[in-house]
């Protein structure tokens, strides 16, 4: 936690002198959150510094008031550091709605705040998981700062939730009317400190029930739920499995000058790989039930066997209807990014297509769900975006077919020499294992074949 009223426990460098100096006023923005002063020796301007929590805790921005510009020593950018100058060169000085419900009437003299604002869903997701820490302090006033979309997953034990009505595209804007609120409300309080919300916080702390009121697949179910094989495949209509065009057609220069038919052409290219993907894996898992998910504005039309989970529009209807379906799901396949953040909570596995360029945050669409090392890095794929329909449907069956297998090998309580199984008790569930191999038409990773005798 940081101390930010009376007093604001961060200390800002100063980009002339070079001296540090406390800073001496808070500001909660949206998904920037900054303190600020002018420093003492030079007095020459106002310097604002990002909060270290979520991403301020990566990125410690400092701009100068003056012009916005970037004085801090870090020596990259990217479009998180970007957008603050944007956001404090625009401010915004319309009227945040902001709808409060106040669920504890005790009063406490200490305010804790909890920022889940942000501009991609997956961000907020996460911050909003780091409650499975913060709302243990009974002690403190606990505040959570929440858009309307996600309201629906907000857990038992918070004081006071405030609805940020903030459109995730509009949360990286500087919102001085949510800035002005929060000011107001933490005075109010003989002290007032701001959660450090890690932008990822431990996945071992997260029970996703807590949240969305729906238990996870359960994974000691997996064999006897073979007999219908659940995949879900999470479709995206801004990012694609692979490239379907050529760059000659499909660039920086053809999307600006003609965006619909460019997005339209590799939309229903892409469509038709999620359709052919999902029938060569009926052809091998014939009794499996499959659905596509995911936000699609214009729905192309999906044979009957298939599912249609897809929606224009958020519902928190939608969302719960979603969170089941995945829960159902033994394997859920996706793009990388934030529509993989819930299905990962909820099913039993998960294929992520990672592009070329997404390595370095691919396991950020993660939230695992740990067993033994072997399984949970055996239940959590990361496959290339080139990789071909064929190769994608084998692994989908090993991953179906043989999770098991791991679970003998390197999980408890197979491994276990306190776990006291009987001896015969290795070999029973060995064979319960090759029996699923009837439910599947791939012989491809089988270790065992079916003897003669």
């Amino acid at each position: 936690m940081i101390k930010i009223y009376p007093e604001i426990d961060l200390l800002i460098k100063c980009d002339r002198c070079g001296k540090e100096f406390q800073a001496t006023s808070f500001h909660l923005t949206g998904m920037h959150i900054l303190s600020s002063g002018t420093c003492p020796e030079c007095g020459a301007y106002e310097l604002f510094k990002e909060m270290p929590t979520s991403a301020g805790l990566i990125y410690a921005t400092v701009i100068r008031g003056s012009d916005g510009n970037r004085v801090d020593d870090m020596p990259f950018q990217n479009w998180y550091i970007s957008s603050l100058s944007i956001a404090f060169r625009n401010k915004n000085r319309e009227n945040v709605e902001i709808k409060k419900t106040i669920n504890s009437k005790a009063r406490k003299q200490k305010l804790l705040l909890l920022n889940t604002v942000d501009s991609t869903y997956g961000h907020s997701v996460f911050n909003l998981f780091n409650l499975d820490y913060y709302r243990l302090k009974k002690e403190y006033h606990l505040i959570l700062l929440v858009q309307t979309e996600l309201l629906w997953m907000v857990p038992e034990g918070v004081d006071e939730v405030w609805e940020v009505r903030i459109p995730f595209s509009k949360a990286g804007s500087w919102s001085e009317s949510l800035s002005a609120e929060v000011d107001k409300e933490m005075r109010r309080f003989e002290e007032a400190f701001l959660c450090m919300a890690f932008p990822q916080p431990s996945d071992e702390g997260v029970r996703i029930e807590d949240y969305t009121r729906i238990r996870p697949f359960p994974l000691n179910e997996w064999d006897q739920r073979l007999q219908k094989p659940t995949i879900t495949f999470i479709w995206r209509t801004d990012r694609f499995w692979k490239p379907v065009l050529p760059k000659i057609l499909d660039n920086r220069y053809t999307r600006k000058l003609f965006p619909r038919t460019i997005k339209g052409i590799r939309g229903s290219l892409q469509f038709k790989w999620i359709l052919k993907f999902a029938s060569e894996l009926r052809k091998k898992a014939p009794g499996m039930d499959f659905a596509v998910a995911g936000m699609d504005t214009d729905k192309r039309k999906l044979p009957e066997w298939i599912k249609d989970f897809r929606h224009s529009v958020h519902s928190d209807e939608m969302a719960r209807k979603l969170c089941e379906r995945y829960a159902e799901s033994h394997l859920v396949i996706g793009c990388n990014g934030s529509s993989l953040v819930l299905p990962s909570c909820h099913a039993g596995a998960v294929m992520n297509i990672v592009p070329h360029h997404g390595w370095s945050v691919s396991v950020g669409s993660f939230v695992f769900r740990y067993t033994s090392i072997a399984d949970t890095f055996y239940r959590y794929c990361l496959v290339h975006s080139e990789t071909s329909i064929e190769r994608m449907v084998k692994i989908a069956v090993q991953i179906l077919r043989d999770r098991s297998m791991i679970e003998l090998i390197a999980g408890k309580p197979w491994n276990d020499h306190d776990a006291g199984l009987p001896a015969g008790e290795w070999a029973r569930f060995r064979k319960g294992i090759f029996e699923n191999t009837r439910l599947f038409r791939e012989g491809e990773g089988l270790i065992s074949i079916a003897s003669n005798k």
